[in-house]
């Protein structure tokens, strides 16, 4: 009998970072991540494996700290990224090196001792006055109207981004925790960003009383059936983002309202409640953010601008001299 020659397999850690690339994104879409942010990590990944290629890394327990760092310069040096845009993409190489610690495939974990410094930009948004200005100037005497301003003052109320509000649908007694609003519990079910469900609060009336007008009106589009899409267009189809920000720029500018985004409206209601509860923890919930550090560092600058104002107002200089 001829003896059976064995292959030794290859130690894990020789696995080629593409293949361990395509490992991860596959894990986390099965662990339900959202679309948008799986080919978001696919782009920053294969900036990585391309620039490692460039320097003839191929493997994992080829990839040692000193490539990540060179990277990360080139990020900033070569492409003109901004430190934010570095310390996104650095979170993306930390959470494929996270998934190889986890699963056994390597032990690099020098990648937390990384850090690229960053300020997290000052949110400016419109005032409430000019929000509610372009809001309460929608003609709601036509289907589109009534969408409109049902559409805008749910993002509002809610702090919700514009696909959390475009991913609504009719709400179906037979399935309460469906992505709809439930104006009974004054609440709204809806994806956040990793694809989970997510509820938001409903807090004003008015609100309300748009989307029940416009749930009233939402048959008299064309093509529209009873299920389905919350918000629809001409065709009865789900709207666009394009469609919605074209829109919005529309009311803007019949409002005289500048500097306005579908994002602005998270941003302000997230702003409004930190200037009317001082809480951070309620601002948090209201942007919906992993960690209040990140909330404190966007919207923690309210703080300093009052206090700065009350220095003024109370102690100018030589305002106590006898």
């Amino acid at each position: 009998m001829s003896a059976t020659t064995i292959t030794p397999r290859a130690p894990r850690r020789t696995l080629g970072l593409h293949r361990l690339a395509e490992q991860w994104l596959e894990w986390l879409q099965a662990s339900g991540r959202a679309k948008n942010t799986i080919l978001a990590y696919r782009r920053d990944l294969g900036q990585l494996v391309g620039h490692c290629a460039a320097e003839g890394v191929t493997t994992l327990d080829q990839l040692g700290r000193s490539t990540v760092e060179r990277y990360l310069i080139a990020l900033r040096d070569g492409e003109g990224n901004c430190p934010r845009t570095v310390n996104r993409k650095l979170q993306v190489v930390r959470g494929l090196l996270g998934y190889a610690r986890e699963h056994g495939i390597c032990d690099h974990a020098w990648v937390n001792g990384i850090r690229v410094r960053w300020q997290a930009p000052r949110v400016i948004a419109p005032p409430h006055e000019a929000l509610m200005r372009l809001i309460g100037g929608i003609d709601a005497s036509t289907w589109i109207g009534a969408r409109d301003r049902a559409m805008f003052l749910l993002m509002y109320d809610a702090a919700l981004r514009v696909s959390d509000v475009l991913a609504l649908d009719v709400a179906d007694p037979d399935a309460p925790t469906q992505h709809c609003v439930q104006p009974d519990q004054r609440c709204v079910y809806h994806h956040n960003k990793g694809g989970r469900t997510e509820i938001s609060a409903i807090t004003s009336d008015d609100t309300l009383a748009a989307l029940t007008a416009w749930q009233a009106v939402r048959c008299d589009a064309p093509k529209v059936s009873r299920g389905g899409p919350l918000f629809v267009g001409r065709g009865g189809r789900r709207l666009s983002r394009v469609a919605v920000s074209q829109r919005l720029a529309g009311h803007a500018n019949r409002a005289c309202v500048v500097g306005v985004t579908t994002h602005s409206f998270k941003h302000a209601r997230a702003r409004d409640v930190y200037q009317q509860t001082r809480d951070i923890r309620l601002t948090q919930l209201a942007a919906k953010h992993k960690h209040a550090a990140t909330t404190l560092g966007i919207y923690g600058h309210l703080d300093q601008e009052q206090q700065l104002r009350q220095l003024r107002d109370a102690a100018p200089l030589g305002g106590g001299a006898a």
